[in-house]
């Protein structure tokens, strides 16, 4: 997967995740469960701070390519919301074919009903073709997002909605959220995988969150993003084949990474086109 800029009349499209596609040497396997062998579902691989990586599908199966700036005593780290990460030497993980991750012990707190008075509804969804950043090829993983300020220190998330232009008939994102420390992305605040689902090829995708029940509590300031996970069939005779884009507009700062383990990059000239509606 690499960094490519597109380019139009008007405004240059900053840019689009990538899957280089050309021949190269592969490595299969599973990541499981370490307690009870089950799948581990879209579970990220990445090489710290190279342009590496994969996600695992539905059945927790990889396919990761090793590419030719990779080392042998590369460190390879293995994460998925709710386990523990696993590091190891690249040299190691390309001997397993079976790699188990630790279950993150989660303590129940007592449920607390709060109540909130206000709604708020934050950000902006439009339709700009010339403004646009997501996943070409069959590149995945990554993450996209934009910083939202609630202005609350305890909220509950209600729904989040974005662009979609693709040429697939269904596309699946991960929603993380995380916190906003010192200008970057921080700690994923969820304990568990949250899948979107979008069928839409050119509109709105509006997905509900209330049903999840995200209380977010002192983090007045938090971070949206979408990571790509999977998508079905290309439509026959669509113009933009298999990629998968989410508009944006003028304003604001885009925050994105290419893979689970590089540094958190910026785009100050625009934001991704989301809305995210939330009460307090």
């Amino acid at each position: 997967m690499r960094l490519f800029v597109m380019m139009t009349l008007l405004v240059s499209m900053p840019f689009v995740f990538y899957q280089n596609t050309s021949a190269q040497n592969t490595i299969a396997g599973s990541i499981r469960n370490a307690i009870n062998q089950t799948p581990v579902p879209y579970a990220s691989i990445g090489i710290l701070q190279k342009n590496a990586g994969c996600v695992t599908d539905s059945a927790g199966n990889y396919v990761f390519e090793l590419t030719t700036n990779l080392n042998y005593d590369d460190s390879l780290i293995i994460s998925s919301i709710g386990y523990k990460e696993k590091k190891l030497r690249l040299q190691d993980f390309m001997k397993e074919r079976i790699i188990t991750l630790e279950p993150v012990a989660r303590v129940l707190m007592d449920v607390q009903v709060t109540p909130f008075k206000y709604n708020a509804i934050l950000g902006s969804v439009t339709k700009r073709r010339n403004m646009l950043s997501g996943w070409s090829g069959s590149g995945k993983g990554g993450e996209i997002g934009n910083v939202f300020t609630i202005g609350a220190n305890k909220f509950k998330l209600e729904s989040v909605s974005f662009y979609v232009l693709t040429g697939c008939d269904t596309v699946w994102f991960r929603l993380h959220i995380r916190e906003f420390i010192n200008g970057h992305p921080g700690t994923e605040l969820l304990n568990g995988n949250i899948i979107l689902q979008a069928t839409i090829q050119d509109g709105v995708s509006v997905h509900d969150l209330s049903k999840f029940n995200i209380l977010i509590t002192d983090n007045a300031q938090v971070y949206i993003s979408l990571e790509l996970i999977s998508r079905s069939k290309t439509i026959a005779d669509n113009e933009l084949g298999n990629n998968v884009h989410i508009t944006g507009h003028p304003g604001g700062i885009l925050h994105y990474k290419w893979y689970p383990q590089t540094a958190w990059l910026t785009n100050e000239k625009y934001e991704l086109s989301l809305t995210l509606k939330a009460r307090y």
